[in-house]
């Protein structure tokens, strides 16, 4: 788990990401771009890269890998051009290699549903003390659609960009140990099940090899 914190013109912004390689982070896509054509004032009409600090492993005060730093934030179209919530997910490389003392995450997708499946929510919410990492584990996905997944774990603003993610055993398909399904990205909104249950973005095979044709290139 990483801390995403961005600083612009004195404000500053918190989100959440997760390792899945030695030097890049998976994250909600409007943690690195404001979506819907919208200018975040960098490269790209991304974030500026020179606005982010990401502290790998973080709790409180105890930053045990240091801080790195953003060399580039990528995310897709469907966040950035239409401002789609289903597709708001992004990625940041960093100028550390982190991943070689913290490990990293695994993840999977399947194309039947995940509802019913056990899931574990982990990250940065800003009604905590800032930088204490939290996790809400026991709950299941309540509802899944073709490229959301809803649940009940507690959340709050800043734990966007967080993973949903299980303990799969060995000879599971695609992954073993900690392996996401979604990244988390949004509160209660609009209609049922968005009114009634904390969502994020599901990793559909499109988001897996997009994520790691960015960790890979």
């Amino acid at each position: 788990m990483v801390q995403i914190v961005r600083t612009t013109n004195g404000t500053t912004w918190g989100c959440t990401g997760w390792l899945y390689g030695p030097s890049i982070i998976a994250t909600a896509g409007h943690c690195v771009h404001p979506g819907g054509g919208q200018n975040g004032g960098g490269g790209n009409n991304f974030y500026p890269r020179g606005d982010f600090q990401i502290i790998p492993g973080r709790n409180g005060t105890s930053t045990p890998y240091g801080t790195c730093t953003a060399t580039q934030l990528l995310s897709v179209n469907g966040w950035t051009q239409n401002g789609d919530e289903t597709y708001d997910y992004g990625a940041i490389r960093l100028s550390c290699a982190a991943g070689n003392s913290t490990g990293w995450f695994g993840m999977w997708w399947q194309s039947a549903s995940l509802t019913g499946t056990a899931t574990t929510v982990s990250g940065y919410p800003c009604d905590k003390t800032f930088g204490q990492q939290w996790r809400h584990a026991g709950q299941t996905v309540t509802a899944t659609h073709t490229r959301q997944v809803f649940y009940q774990n507690d959340t709050f603003g800043c734990q966007s960009g967080s993973p949903v993610y299980q303990t799969r055993a060995a000879g599971s398909s695609w992954c073993v140990g900690q392996c996401v399904m979604a990244i988390h990205a949004y509160g209660l909104h609009g209609s049922s099940p968005h009114s009634t249950n904390n969502h994020g973005t599901r990793i559909t095979e499109s988001v897996f090899n997009n994520l790691i044709t960015w960790r890979d290139s």
